[in-house]
């Protein structure tokens, strides 16, 4: 069995060789099986490395997306992260597994010692006796760094892993460490510090460590204001002033630059608002192809959407958008292919053309057009939701074969039992068979208000991330009546469908009526259609994010599923 992961995240040191030498020699003197994941965010391909090393070669998003990967990858129950830098000790694979066995805790951490001595240690604080950690207002920075830490797979996993807007490379530059340490204490759990655990980091020149304090407190200020922790302020606020103090008394002049430093750097983190823009750096890795029908212009990054998968737009010129999608999952594959099946024959308006399209080990890269114009008014509701709704007519399309004998079905009711419910399993499961005999039409998947452009040449909808071209009938009609007042689903409509009613601002049941979900059919159509979007929700909650996606379909579900059944006909 093996008992430890370690992930070793490089963006090409080639130093990395020496760095799972150490960690093999340790895990060897420990005399237990372990694995070694090496996720290699280098430009050239990954050295061979050994049988012994997974590899996972991945775009250079961000150093808390490496980790990610690497946490997805493993398969022990504990995993450490080392970096790319560091030497092991030859004790230290046998501290780690022994912290987990002495006391309950999440997590460990260890000393990063230098490993020459030419120049500063990579950090300041030294710790000769073990120590638990497990209330919430310890500061981060008291208890251990990201070179050197571990913690048991389940629960890191179950915190959504490491917050992808923070660490190198990322809008928040550091402080990954700093936030899941403070988002383990949060949730009542403990963290060891475990004076045998060490590595070994390279020391830093004077002018290495001052660059190294701006982008440090930066992140811990970020994490601040996410969290909105006064207290963390307060103590990080303190301990500067304490630090600068000694640096006046001692006339220790670097010092002082070094915490000034620090000091703007927190400062600048706490007052930063939004998730920054895309990084211009992955714009290297761009398909040729893709960038041949760039015609010469430079993509301009814009804001990154706040969302769980890494997803970065860029301006190309003022009338096309460049999407790049990390990691994609399947079903967003399909919707790009589907979005040009629908665009091609359903004869809607406002759907952006593709202009590119490359798919690499990874990544998918769409060049399309960019739409111009304004949100709708939500209030009053039928002045935006009955021309939507005429253009949701519009796009659906002629009737398809019926969805049971469409290709994906299979799959689509598969996971949409698996993810709700086990009380609601045979209502859900008696919906799908009767749903299956609906004729599939061309669906947008996410139509609600802050996905429909109005301008003076009529209205277009973006984001075609879930569009199916064998989709749910009435689908889109049924969630834009769901989500007509924001982001957040109602249950109002689903009730009044229940109840053999129309909403008072929308015909909503002879729209349905004219893509075949009839009165008899209606009950099972909208238990199936609710069963998908939790399933999508589920799928979304499975990805590694800091901010997990929330159980709101799954409520929708939960609450108007039994309704529905009641009118559901009785299948002999």
């Amino acid at each position: 069995m093996v008992r430890l992961s370690v992930v070793v995240c490089s963006t090409g040191e080639p130093t990395v060789a020496r760095t799972l030498e150490s960690i093999r020699a340790s895990v060897q003197a420990a005399r237990f099986a372990a694995e070694i994941v090496l996720v290699w965010q280098g430009a050239a391909a990954p050295p061979s490395l050994g049988d012994d090393v997974r590899q996972l070669a991945i775009l250079p998003v961000s150093l808390s997306y490496a980790r990610n990967r690497g946490l997805q990858a493993s398969s022990a129950p504990l995993v450490a992260f080392v970096d790319a830098d560091e030497v092991v000790d030859p004790r230290w694979a046998q501290a780690v597994v022994a912290a987990f066995s002495r006391a309950p805790v999440a997590a460990a951490f260890g000393p990063v010692s230098p490993l020459d001595d030419e120049g500063f240690g990579h950090c300041q604080f030294v710790g000769v006796e073990p120590r638990i950690f497990d209330r919430p207002s310890t500061p981060p920075w008291v208890v251990g760094t990201g070179g050197n830490m571990a913690f048991a797979t389940p629960t890191l996993r179950r915190q959504g892993g490491f917050d992808l807007s923070l660490g190198a490379g990322a809008n928040g530059r550091s402080a990954e460490d700093a936030e899941i340490i403070v988002r383990l204490l949060r949730s009542g759990l403990g963290a060891a510090w475990v004076p045998e655990m060490v590595v070994y980091h390279p020391t830093k020149g004077e002018e290495e460590r001052l660059a190294s304090r701006y982008p440090y407190a930066f992140g811990l200020g970020r994490v601040a204001r996410q969290r909105r922790d006064a207290g963390l302020a307060c103590r990080y606020a303190l301990s500067v002033a304490q630090a600068f103090g000694q640096a006046v008394r001692q006339r220790n002049a670097r010092r002082r630059r070094e915490v000034s430093a620090g000091a703007r750097g927190f400062a600048s983190g706490l007052a930063r608002r939004g998730t920054g823009r895309a990084p211009e750096r992955l714009l290297e890795r761009l398909p040729q192809d893709v960038r041949a029908a760039l015609s010469g212009a430079s993509p301009r990054p814009l804001p990154i959407p706040s969302r769980g998968d890494p997803h970065f737009l860029y301006a190309v010129g003022d009338d096309r958008l460049l999407h790049l999608y990390v990691d994609p999952p399947p079903r967003l594959r399909r919707a790009v292919g589907d979005r040009q099946v629908i665009r091609a024959s359903s004869g809607a308006p406002g759907i952006p053309a593709v202009h590119a399209l490359a798919e690499q080990p990874g990544s998918i890269w769409l060049l399309e057009d960019r739409l111009h114009g304004r949100l709708p008014r939500l209030r009053p509701r039928g002045r935006w939701t009955v021309p939507v709704a005429d253009w949701a007519l519009a796009l659906s399309g002629p009737p398809g074969p019926p969805l049971g004998e469409t290709s994906q079905w299979a799959d689509r009711c598969a996971e949409a039992l698996e993810a709700c419910p086990t009380e609601l399993a045979a209502t859900v499961h008696a919906a799908l068979e009767q749903a299956g005999e609906l004729r599939a039409a061309y669906v947008h998947g996410d139509l609600q208000c802050k996905n429909v452009l109005v301008s003076a040449d009529g209205m277009g909808v973006i984001d075609w991330e879930t569009a199916e071209a064998e989709g749910l009938p009435g689908l889109d009609l049924v969630f834009m009546a769901v989500m007509v007042d924001g982001d957040r689903p109602r249950s109002d409509a689903i009730h009044q469908l229940a109840a053999g009613r129309d909403p008072s601002w929308l015909p909503l049941r002879a729209l349905l009526a004219q893509v075949g979900v009839d009165f008899d059919n209606l009950p099972a159509a909208v238990v199936a259609m609710l069963a998908t979007w939790n399933a999508h929700e589920h799928a979304r909650r499975d990805v590694l994010s800091a901010r997990p996606a929330p159980r709101l379909y799954r409520d929708l579900l939960v609450e108007c599923a039994p309704a529905l059944a009641r009118r559901m006909p009785v299948r002999t």
